[in-house]
């Protein structure tokens, strides 16, 4: 809609001008900001998927620009007397980046439609990237980079891009991919006959200016498909920072770009087997610990008892040793670690009928714990460790009670 609220609305005249003058006919104090009205102005406000503008009024930072009934506010720290005249000067590279993006939304959403008849039924202009959201369920990665040629290549052909104010009836003659959903007049963007859209935001003079479109990701998003894509400016950030990854990666590598891909290959699967020989060789110094640790264990004549606190041992290792220990048969293993945090491990052999849980119970009064298990296993987290050793061994001489 063009000139028909109580702000006059400047920027969907000419999205290229920043310099502008206007009348201050309003000025609302909000809590700590105020809401100036003008009597026209260049600052775009958030709507329509698009974010504001930003700026200054007479050198006034513009914070937010928002509207409400068909006035726009512009927010300040700064209260601007009614009647006031203002110069007001628009943020020129976020309004490019914003035009770069809004009108490569346009050519991308036609695509989608052209060529899969998925309309977008969502638009947001992020900060770093922006999305739209189709209304299909699944969209192949071939297709994505045919829809994604498809708006480069119109882009690059350096099309007109035009702003039309048409009555309803007159908008309908056109091939608009969306029904307007307003009354009296409508603004529409045209890009040469390829796409007609009806849209208030800010948009480039000819597509050439959008630089490029690059889709970077896709996404199941409510039934439907999200899709992100950057434009222009953000497209060349991106590739420069993935470029620079690329080369110190090659360096890294010692590779070529070309063959980085081939090289983690290879070391994924390297590392796989070194993972699978390093698990084995684990597997096989626990077992000998195992056996060392009850060879070395207090021997009753009806149970062995091993009880120790380890010290700078990874949690993971601790527990299966424990398990391995019990499992050698006739065992109570009572095991602790104090590295970083406490854990306690006790696991008795399935020929010895000792319920483990009471004597847990009793590790987490003491330490200060939490766990659980079943009968013959059971570990729990402690705050505690500076008595772990003197509890482990309180609990020993009761399971000898016991058994």
């Amino acid at each position: 809609m063009a000139d028909t609220g109580k702000t006059t609305r400047l920027f969907e005249r000419n999205s290229k001008k920043t310099f502008f003058k206007a009348r201050v006919i309003g000025c609302e104090k909000r809590e700590k900001t105020y809401a100036v009205e003008l009597d026209q102005t260049l600052f775009y406000p958030t709507s329509g998927g698009q974010p504001h503008d930003t700026g200054t009024l007479n050198e006034i930072p513009v914070l937010d620009v928002t509207e409400q009934d068909e006035t726009i506010y512009h927010i300040t720290e700064t209260n601007i007397a009614t009647e006031t005249e203002v110069e007001g000067c628009i943020d020129w590279d976020r309004r490019f980046d914003h035009m770069q993006q809004h009108s490569g939304q346009h050519l991308l959403s036609r695509c989608f439609y052209k060529n899969l008849k998925a309309e977008t039924i969502g638009f947001h202009l992020g900060k770093t990237v922006s999305t739209i959201d189709l209304s299909v369920s699944e969209i192949q990665d071939d297709m994505l980079d045919c829809v994604e040629t498809e708006t480069n290549r119109i882009i690059f052909s350096n099309q007109d891009v035009k702003i039309h104010n048409l009555t309803l009836d007159e908008s309908r003659k056109l091939d608009l991919r969306k029904e307007p959903s307003v009354d009296g007049m409508v603004r529409v963007v045209s890009i040469a006959d390829f796409d007609h859209s009806a849209c208030c935001g800010t948009h480039v003079h000819h597509s050439g200016e959008i630089g490029i479109l690059k889709i970077i990701h896709k996404e199941r998003y409510k039934g439907g498909i999200r899709v992100t894509f950057l434009c222009g400016g953000r497209a060349l950030k991106d590739y420069q920072l993935k470029d620079k990854a690329m080369r110190e990666a090659g360096s890294i590598l010692s590779a070529g770009e070309s063959d980085i891909v081939d090289v983690l290959s290879r070391w994924r699967d390297e590392r796989k087997q070194a993972a699978k020989t390093i698990k084995n060789l684990l597997e096989e110094n626990l077992t000998r610990e195992a056996d060392k640790l009850v060879q070395d264990a207090h021997d009753t004549g009806k149970v062995k008892l091993v009880t120790r606190v380890f010290n700078s041992r990874e949690r993971a290792h601790i527990q299966l040793l424990t398990r391995k220990t019990a499992a050698l048969g006739g065992v109570v293993a009572l095991f602790g670690t104090t590295d970083k945090t406490g854990h306690v491990f006790f696991a008795v052999s399935p020929d010895i009928q000792l319920d483990i849980r009471p004597f847990l119970k009793k590790a987490c009064d003491s330490l200060e714990g939490r766990g659980g298990g079943s009968a013959s296993f059971a570990q729990a987290s402690c705050l505690r460790t500076d008595q772990m050793q003197s509890v482990l061994e309180s609990i020993q001489a009761d399971i000898l009670k016991s058994v």
